[in-house]
């Protein structure tokens, strides 16, 4: 949607918003996001910290800050911006572009991952509501839930061997050694192209943890979004709720596969520029735990639980309990 705001300057009149948990919009020179709701301080925070550590590097990885206040940070505008997760889908016959694309994501996240710390930097976990109180949710939680998002928690709730697969999870989290500069949001739609190169954005919740975080993330956002499109194409007239389930999960099984070269094309592109190693087993659980996240979010926005959430819930459970076999996908990654 296009507005004019009379009070801003010329350049600056005209602006495309975008949907999101802050306000965005485009200008004619520039990226604008005003940031609102709770821990905005804290993220705008993280964002001018990236920055100010990128502005000293030769190879910057995201579109710098050309202004900024209390609320509000303006980035240098992309020029026809695509999400890496378009790309991917626009080359989905094109093995040679996808390769350079998923390449490509691997040299900039292994770029941040070992860039160094800056000595003021945020040593935080990255522990959201989610995973701290997997188990249960707040009553506020619960009077603002959709229906769809109360489907969702009461199948997780009553499943006690993904509720302890969780709880060993964030455990794991908490005792890893390994620590770097991280995203700490990393998916698909966050690498975005534009004049021929690759950028990272949304440095928001920037922070030093672990690694394997991000790469868990992304590679779980390969394998979700292509499960995604391959159901899209599902016709959904059965005769039978058996007919239609097996569909759903034999379609879900063979993007998996489809998508597991992707995978490890970013992971081998991360590796051999100096990212870290992370057990593949590690992997196996931040992608399950990545899908189930996805899932939840999904159940937010409906009214109910569709089978094809189901089923992605399913992928992801199956992850967090067998991290082996989820490892499977993306090759021997020690």
């Amino acid at each position: 949607m296009n507005v004019e705001d009379d009070t801003a300057p010329l350049s600056t009149k005209f602006r495309t918003r975008f949907a999101g948990r802050n306000t965005t919009y485009s200008t004619t020179d520039a990226f604008v996001k005003v940031f609102e709701g709770v821990g905005a301080e804290k993220r705008i925070a993280r964002t001018v910290a990236f920055d100010e550590a990128q502005s000293a590097s030769e190879h910057r990885v995201s579109p710098s800050i050309t202004y900024r206040d209390d609320s509000r940070v303006d980035f240098e505008l992309l020029k026809d911006p695509g999400t890496l997760g378009t790309m991917l889908a626009d080359a989905e016959s094109d093995g040679l572009q996808r390769e350079l694309l998923l390449a490509g994501a691997g040299r900039l996240i292994a770029r941040v991952h070992t860039a160094p710390a800056e000595p003021s930097m945020s040593v935080e976990d990255v522990r959201n509501e989610r995973l701290t109180s997997f188990g249960s949710i707040s009553l506020s939680r619960w009077i603002d839930a959709s229906a769809g998002e109360l489907e969702c928690w009461r199948l997780f709730h009553h499943d006690t061997s993904l509720v302890n697969a969780v709880d060993n999870f964030r455990l794991a989290i908490s005792r890893e050694k390994t620590r770097s500069p991280i995203h700490a949001d990393l998916r698909l739609d966050q690498v975005v192209f534009s004049e021929g190169r690759l950028w990272i954005v949304d440095f928001e919740e920037y922070r030093y943890g672990w690694p394997g975080l991000d790469l868990g993330s992304f590679v779980g956002s390969i394998l979700h979004e292509a499960v995604l499109r391959a159901v899209s194409s599902i016709d959904t007239e059965h005769d039978s709720v058996l007919g239609a389930h097996e569909e759903i999960v034999g379609t879900m099984v063979d993007a998996l596969r489809t998508a597991a070269p992707d995978a490890k094309q970013f992971l081998t592109a991360y590796e051999e520029s100096g990212g870290y190693r992370v057990d593949r087993v590690d992997l196996g659980r931040c992608v399950g735990w990545f899908i189930i996240g996805r899932t939840i979010a999904r159940s937010m926005l409906a009214a109910q639980l569709s089978a094809i959430d189901k089923a992605l819930a399913g992928i992801g459970r199956q992850a967090l309990i067998d991290p082996e076999s989820a490892s499977e996908l993306f090759g021997n990654v020690r």
